[in-house]
């Protein structure tokens, strides 16, 4: 059996940067893993001030759609349904 490295697995990108990435096992095909790369790149482009203005954006957007359905189904958190 071989020998796994420590060091996570570094692809590089089709514009030259190194990407580390969880998808970089065999359970992912290669044009997956390709498509995955990609979209952490796009996603995290624009430096840190752009990738935390979206991230507390979707956070607030999250915590409202979780109220509305709370509101809408007229339950309460905790509650048991009957």
């Amino acid at each position: 059996m071989a020998e796994r490295s420590a060091q996570p697995e570094v692809d590089e990108a089709s514009d030259g940067q190194e990407v580390e990435a969880a998808a970089q096992t065999p359970m992912v095909e290669p044009a997956m893993r390709q498509a995955l790369n990609e979209v952490a790149i796009d996603g995290t482009a624009g430096g840190f001030a752009a990738v935390l203005h979206h991230a507390i954006y979707g956070g607030f957007l999250l915590v409202a759609l979780l109220n509305y359905g709370q509101v809408a189904t007229g339950r309460e958190g905790g509650e048991e349904q009957h």
